[in-house]
Formats: C-alpha cells, structure tokens, sequence
C-alpha cells in the first residue's frame, strides 16, 4: 500500500519497558541501616520530650514509631526514606499497588517474624524475586526504581 502525497510510511512506535530489577540483601541492608539511624534519632526526641529514660518506654516507643514510619512511607512513597535514598521500592507482585492490608501485614506481624527467624531475610538470595519471607507470604516485592 502506498503512502499519499510522499508522506513516510507511519510506523508503530512501541516503548520499550525497562526489565525489573529486584534488590539485593545487600541493598536493602543499607537501606534498613539508613531507616534504623533515622528511627533511633526519633526515638531519642521522642524521650526528651515525653521526658523519659525508662527502658519500657524507650522499647515500646521505637515499636510504634517503626511500625508508623514504615506503614505510613510504604502507603504514600512505596518506600522509607532508607530505600528512596538507595533508590528502591516496594511493590504489589501482581500489580504494582499495595493495599493499606498488604503493607500492614508486610510490616507488622510478618517483618516481625522474619526478623526474630532472621532465616526470613536469608532465604532471599535463594528465591527467583528476592522475597524475604514476609514479601512471599504478603505478596510484596523490592524493586529497583525505573529511572
């Protein structure tokens, strides 16, 4: 089929999507390192300014500051600021959106878990996605950003 008045023929343009890169353990070492000096500044505030130096308030105070500053980062960035730094997210396996469910179940009683297994984070390097074990079981991945 010809082209009227000279024009080049039109070609599809299809964009080219850029493969997904799951983070490493390694990665994600930094990036939780990076979360923990920031949590540890905030709970050290926080005990200036309630006043407090009981050991019960410093433990109780870390858990609710971690589980709100994972919760609320993960809900509106797809990551905390130790993974925005290192340039990784957190995403649904299937869609790419996490549910407000998915990432408290993520961060609350299955990271729990993992951390006190540790064997939660070892598994993965030995996983096709690089899961941890509450990413498996949350239905969650870490990715690196598309830039």
């Amino acid at each position: 089929m010809e082209q009227a008045n000279n024009q080049p023929p039109i070609v599809e343009v299809v964009a080219a999507q850029a493969p997904i890169r799951y983070a490493s353990f390694g990665i994600r070492f930094v990036a939780i390192f990076i979360d923990m000096i920031i949590l540890e500044v905030a709970v050290l505030v926080g005990k200036v300014l309630l006043g407090g130096s009981a050991p019960a308030l410093s433990s109780s105070l870390g858990l609710v500051l971690t589980w709100g500053y994972n919760i609320f980062m993960i809900n509106n960035y797809q990551a905390t600021l130790g993974k925005k730094a290192v340039g990784i997210c957190v995403v649904s396996e299937e869609s790419g959106d996490l549910t407000l469910g998915q990432i408290i179940l993520r961060e609350t009683i299955l990271k729990s878990v993992s951390i006190i297994l540790f064997l939660g984070y070892i598994v993965l390097g030995f996983v096709k996605k690089n899961q941890a074990l509450h990413d498996k079981i949350a239905g969650t991945v870490v990715v690196y950003k598309n830039k």
